[in-house]
């Protein structure tokens, strides 16, 4: 049996992310490049998710990845994605949540790795109401530097490449005709342990049973081991069977789409569900949102990403179904949905767009608000938001939402992030995938100038004057850190991100290195206290 490859995963609100193989180049940082499909023997297995977190201001800021490579200390770059067949991602930035999309298999030679770059191309955005956004540039490369490197010895790890939207867009304006720059910064983590690292569905052929055990799945040029235990729900050829003996249903090259979590350490996918495609018909063009409306015909979609799609992001467009159209709940093989189960603020991938769409995903949804009352294991919940487009900028949203709360436990008048589906176990009732209480995101400001001066050391404080957005323009806000803020250099020129210490950044404001500061955080009394800071090079 070959040893057990690594697979490359990118997070997608992945992202959520809708992923096709239609071309796509890797740029490269160094004096060499050299193809990521080493022989396993050699290698040491390397998993890359890229992450976000939700913006204040935005509904969707979606890219398409083109490429992704790592540079060594010998100046040699080695290709991460596409495979040799080519490819690219489309992904929803803000949908990333910690969620990962598994894209790809890949090897690295063991050494110490300095640097990573992303090309993207593609930018578009929209704002919290749903209106599209140009973006300037629309492609380009985002780098930065592992600190410390990332040393591959054939041990498994995970490196979390973190797409900072907030600390990446600049210049923003809201509203219709909007429009924002997007200046990439880029943060890198590697994690050597842990399990139930969560990832989107992913898609990929069987190459081999493993009875009683799992599935390598091919991906691009290798394959993944994907493990099954006795509550994994497995569907193909009509047929839904949970645990091992499910595998019997499966064949070698078989299509499928699989959602689970991934084990750092054991370097596989452990399978809740595993799906076979039959005759599903979910290919073709694809565009993704929120249902506004629904009819005998069809529906009203809110455009937040798409793939080989001509609708335009933050459009609103009529989805025709027939009665060939099929549905499917997302990660839940062998519950039946069809139009019927469709309510306003649903997130749904279509398939086949334009025209009457051959396939309806309805995914895991992000609903926003506030409980307002709980009893026998249902709650209510007065919404603010569907995957981050406010209620109260889409009339036909619903305010109240009765949510089934499968277990979890919420006390009235508490802020809850849900994640979930409409009408699984009742028509209009929100069935809970995962919730948390407390979990919406704290507003938070964010400043950036050219005229700013050290005030302290211990710890680190500073004076910035510029553009703090609402809150005034120019306005002087004294920024203070802690062991807890994250802080970057970046070099405009080049686009490549540094991590540096307090330490760093206060004496290269002192020796007038930086032309600008941006500080992200939250602001009492006219102090801001920093979870971020950039410092941009000239």
């Amino acid at each position: 049996m070959k040893p057990l490859s690594q697979p490359l995963f990118l997070s997608f609100a992945l992202c959520a992310a809708l992923c096709g193989c239609s071309g796509g180049s890797s740029g490269s940082g160094g004096a060499s490049t050299s193809s990521g499909s080493t022989s396993a023997a050699s290698t040491g297995g390397v998993t890359f998710a890229l992450t976000d977190a939700p913006s204040d201001d935005l509904s969707a800021l979606t890219v398409e990845v083109t490429g992704l490579s790592v540079t060594d200390d010998q100046g040699v770059t080695q290709q991460v994605f596409p495979g040799p067949g080519g490819g690219r991602v489309s992904a929803n930035l803000l949908r990333l949540r910690g969620v990962s999309k598994l894209l790809s298999h890949l090897s690295l030679p063991p050494g110490t790795y300095q640097r990573l770059d992303l090309d993207y191309t593609g930018a578009a955005a929209a704002d919290r109401v749903g209106n599209a956004l140009s973006v300037s540039p629309a492609s380009g490369r985002a780098s930065s530097t592992f600190s410390p490197p990332l040393v591959v010895t054939g041990a498994s790890q995970l490196v979390e490449v973190d797409f900072d939207v907030d600390a990446s867009v600049t210049n923003l304006v809201l509203g219709a005709g909007g429009s924002l720059t997007l200046d990439p910064t880029l943060l890198l983590k590697v994690e050597r342990q842990g399990a139930g690292y969560a990832f989107e569905d992913f898609h990929g052929s069987v190459a081999a049973i493993q009875s009683g055990q799992g599935l390598d799945v091919q991906l691009g040029a290798g394959t993944v081991r994907v493990l099954v235990d006795g509550a994994t729900r497995i569907a193909a050829r009509g047929s839904l069977q949970t645990g091992p003996a499910g595998l019997g249903l499966l064949q070698v090259g078989d299509p499928l789409e699989i959602h689970g979590t991934f084990d750092i350490g054991a370097g596989a996918v452990r399978a809740s569900a595993i799906e076979l495609d039959d005759g599903l018909n979910m290919s073709g063009p694809e565009a993704q949102g929120i249902v506004l409306s629904t009819n005998a015909s069809g529906f009203e979609l809110l455009v937040l990403a798409r793939r080989d799609a001509l609708f335009p992001l933050g459009s609103v467009q009529q989805v025709a179904v027939d009665a060939a159209t099929r549905y499917a709940y997302d990660g839940y093989p062998g519950v039946s949905a069809s139009l019927s189960s469709l309510r306003p603020g649903q997130e749904v991938r279509v398939y086949g767009v334009p025209g009457t769409v051959s396939g309806v995903k309805l995914r895991e949804t992000r609903l926003e608000g506030t409980v307002q009352s709980v009893a026998n294991g249902r709650a209510q919940v007065s919404a603010q938001s569907f995957e981050r487009v406010s209620v109260s900028s889409q009339p036909s949203l619903p305010t109240q939402v009765e949510v089934a709360l499968g277990g979890l436990s919420l006390s009235v008048g508490a802020k809850v992030e849900l994640e979930g589906h409409f009408g699984r176990s009742a028509p209009g009732v929100f069935d809970l995938v995962s919730g948390q209480a407390g979990a919406a995101q704290a507003q938070q400001e964010q400043i950036e100038g050219t005229r700013f001066q050290v005030l302290g050391n211990a710890p680190l404080t500073l004076e910035i004057t510029g553009d703090a957005g609402a809150l005034g323009n120019p306005l002087t806000l004294q920024v203070t850190t802690s062991a807890a803020t994250v802080i970057v250099e970046r070099d405009k020129q080049t686009g490549l991100t540094t991590p540096i210490s307090a330490a760093d950044l206060e004496a290269g404001i002192q020796a007038g290195r930086y032309q600008e500061l941006r500080a992200k955080g939250s602001v009492s009394g006219g102090v801001l206290q920093a979870s971020s800071l950039r410092a941009d090079l000239p």
